[in-house]
């Protein structure tokens, strides 16, 4: 018994986990169970429970343990009180304490209930039972034996029912409306493993408190929008459920300011099955996140575009997500004109939803040898730069002023070249166009303008059909290189720490 420590506080054993239990086969304790590794005989318990004083009595034999008081271990399942839980487990502290509390444990009926109709070890409904006494003091025998048989009903196996029952025990006092919920669920084409997302996400309060006329008229409202039953099921009921508790008509804000917005029916549908938890913005938030945007500079059409980009954002406090952009650009750049972020914004929105914020794409300008006017005028002339990753404007520069023996005025005169993808647009226009021979074609504005291929094929003389192919090659070959490139650094990082075992 030694390197156990002469204590063990039980409630390292009190939560039982969210991943799925492992479940103990037969009466006997699970081999795996976390509640007791040590076990002890009946004779050493008998004795263990005598040492505990006053606080506790002995256990009876199997026989007569119905007329015996009960443990401080049995007490927990019953006990929510703060205090008095914190006062049974002290007097569980102890390996031998422990023992004999968790030897004498008797199972309560819906214990029982739930290790034979599920196939559960006793130790983790035991577990369950003592992490979450509301199972025993609110559940009876007959709710549970209810709800367990809806849930088998619906197809969802017995594994599965106790990670949804160890979830959420609270469900099974919900036998009738229960079995109503799964029947309309049913009705939509929810698979089981769908279901049990639902059972899992789902707020209590529409168990009770929401009918399923409401809910249906929920559901007839975003089928008008054209959404079908699978992404009903796949995207919003199994995954933002608590949208059938809400009034239809605090669902129509947010999808009456997208329909203002221009943005077409399709789309709808398309941004509310991607994300269903915007239905749930506050028309309040919503009409704040407008007008924070509106006072930047946003147009409709701006707006419009932003929302199609990132739809998630709606209700979030649009200070907090765009703010810290504006301050930067505000602060770093002197972009505070009363033109330049209208201007920004009317060119692209990207650079306001893009991963990151601006602030090392600035410095990256700034490193550069750019100065602050010289960089200003470049993100306001070209936003987009804004937009781009950090590390493929430094190798969009490297190329540049490298391989193209460029300098920083020639990026001044022609901003847009840093605003252009170069593994898309610039690199393999410039490739391409050296292949085809046309070297007078080279100048950085002939490599940006027009943005269109079919249009920049037809400007600068070449095959459209040709450049397609050789744009698709361009970029695969790219890939490569930047793989390559990354794997050399990183071997480079390891041998610089002395710990590259790889060959040379």
């Amino acid at each position: 018994m030694t390197g156990l420590g002469t204590t063990m506080r039980l409630t390292m054993h009190l939560t039982p986990s969210l991943s799925r239990p492992q479940l103990g086969r037969g009466n006997g304790r699970s081999r795996c169970s976390t509640l007791h590794p040590l076990y002890c005989t009946k004779d050493e318990a008998q004795n263990a429970w005598a040492g505990l004083g006053e606080h506790a009595s002995p256990p009876a034999s199997t026989s007569s343990q119905q007329g015996s008081a009960p443990s401080p271990l049995e007490l927990l399942r019953t006990t929510q009180e703060p205090i008095a839980r914190a006062r049974l487990l002290q007097q569980l502290d102890g390996v031998v304490a422990w023992r004999a509390a968790s030897t004498a444990y008797r199972p309560t009926e819906i214990e029982t209930l739930l290790s034979t109709q599920l196939g559960v070890g006793q130790d983790a409904v035991m577990q369950l039972a003592l992490g979450k006494p509301e199972l025993v003091l609110n559940c009876t025998v007959d709710q549970a034996q209810a709800s367990i048989k809806h849930l088998k009903a619906a197809n969802i196996d017995v594994q599965d029912i106790w990670f949804i029952v160890s979830k959420r025990p609270v469900l099974l006092t919900f036998e009738v409306t229960l079995q109503r919920w799964l029947d309309f669920l049913s009705v939509y084409g929810l698979s089981p493993s769908n279901l049990q997302n639902f059972l899992i996400s789902a707020p209590v309060e529409l168990f009770h408190s929401v009918t399923l006329f409401q809910a249906g008229q929920v559901v007839q409202f975003l089928r008008s929008l054209g959404m079908r039953n699978e992404f009903l099921a796949q995207r919003v009921l199994s995954v933002w459920p608590e949208v059938l508790a809400r009034d239809v008509d605090s669902l129509r804000p947010v999808i009456q300011l997208m329909m203002q917005l221009g943005i077409e029916v399709a789309d709808v549908n398309l941004i509310v099955c991607s994300w269903p938890e915007i239905l749930l913005t506050k028309e309040a938030d919503l009409n704040e996140w407008c007008a924070y945007l509106k006072g930047i500079g946003c147009t409709s059409s701006a707006l419009r575009e932003l929302v199609m980009q990132c739809p998630h954002l709606l209700g979030f406090s649009a200070q907090e997500v765009f703010g810290s952009r504006v301050q930067c650009l505000v602060e770093r750049l002197g972009v505070r004109d009363p033109g330049d972020l209208p201007g920004m914004l009317a060119i692209t929105t990207r650079w306001l939803s893009s991963p990151g914020g601006v602030q090392s794409q600035v410095d990256v300008l700034l490193s550069a040898g750019f100065s602050v006017q010289e960089a200003r005028d470049i993100v306001i002339k070209a936003p987009g730069t804004l937009a781009e990753k950090d590390f493929d404007l430094q190798r969009k520069l490297q190329w540049i002023t490298g391989d193209l023996g460029l300098t920083l005025q020639d990026i001044i005169e022609c901003p847009a070249v840093m605003a252009m993808s170069f593994m898309q647009v610039v690199g393999p226009r410039h490739a391409f166009l050296i292949k085809q021979g046309k070297p007078g074609k080279l100048q950085l504005q002939n490599l940006v303008q027009p943005t269109d291929d079919v249009d920049w094929c037809s400007a600068v003389g070449v095959s459209a059909i040709d450049y397609a192919r050789y744009r698709a090659h361009f970029e695969e070959e790219y890939t490569q290189g930047l793989t390559q490139s990354a794997a050399q650094e990183f071997q480079d990082e390891l041998r610089k720490l002395g710990i590259y075992e790889g060959s040379d």
